[in-house]
């Protein structure tokens, strides 16, 4: 499940099998999930490029800190007013 590329975690989509990303509320496109390298995730629209970040601050740069920071942008992603 976690993948270190030169001592980095790197999460994919692929490590969250359970949480599916809505489709982007504006313009209906695909979303993907990116990360800086860092405990921050970013979801972002691949045709409008509308995003939504995990703004909370992290402690430490473990696979524990990354997976809640993946999992609090994808819940931010998949609400709809």
């Amino acid at each position: 499940m976690r993948k270190r590329i030169n001592g980095i975690i790197n999460l994919k989509m692929d490590d969250f099998p359970l949480l599916l990303l809505e489709p982007c509320p504006f313009c209906g496109g695909d979303a993907e999930i990116e990360n800086t390298h860092t405990p921050c995730y970013t979801v972002v629209c691949s045709v409008c490029g509308a995003e939504k970040d995990d703004t909370q601050s992290y402690k430490k740069d473990t696979l524990t800190e990354h997976l809640q920071s993946a999992k609090r942008a994808i819940a931010g992603w998949n609400v709809r007013y």
